[in-house]
């Protein structure tokens, strides 16, 4: 992406931040998913051989992103 983000503004919106990602997406690569997970300081889920985590990749539940977001509310 030829894109800059304000990072900092985008931190200060949340408190926590997930980042999920996988070992095999064909439009994002690891590093870049490892390098977002690292600037917000995220909590970083790879998903072995997810693809790109759509309903293409087989992800019409993704039971892992409401789990987590299930325990933050708790």
């Amino acid at each position: 992406m030829d894109r800059q983000f304000n990072w900092e503004k985008i931190k200060a919106s949340c408190k926590k931040f997930f980042v999920f990602g996988s070992d095999n997406d064909e439009y994002v690569s690891p590093d870049i998913t490892h390098d977002l997970a690292t600037i917000l300081n995220a909590e970083l889920n790879i998903i072995a051989k997810g693809g790109h985590l759509n309903k293409k990749a087989g992800y019409e539940d993704f039971p892992l992103l409401l789990d987590s977001i299930i325990i933050e509310l708790d």
